[in-house]
């Protein structure tokens, strides 16, 4: 389901964009001062849709357990590439996609 306020974004599609990297500050200062925008930030990158979709796909594969904390393995997942995308210095692309395969690896 695509959010009423357009689609999913990613964080790489953010940081590729100009100013991006100064935008995905800013979202992130907003989320940490407001809930509501937090939520609003993690929907519209898609976590809900993709991110814990895949993850629960891991569950019914057996590579996740049962119990497995879907949402919570999902907002540190983002949390680390968000991190590493954080760095006032220039984004390196193939560094964040690197941490998310390895993430998706184990």
């Amino acid at each position: 389901m695509t959010p009423a306020y357009g689609p999913p974004r990613s964080v790489l599609s953010i940081l590729d964009a100009p100013q991006g990297g100064a935008l995905l500050r800013s979202l992130v200062a907003a989320a940490t001062e407001n809930a509501a925008v937090g939520a609003h930030l993690g929907e519209s990158l898609g976590v809900e849709e993709h991110l814990s979709g895949r993850l629960r796909g891991g569950i019914r594969d057996g590579q996740l357990a049962a119990d497995a904390p879907v949402e919570q393995i999902g907002g540190a997942i983002l949390g680390a590439i968000i991190v590493e995308s954080l760095g006032r210095g220039s984004q390196d692309r193939d560094a964040i996609l690197s941490l998310a395969r390895f993430l998706f690896a184990r």
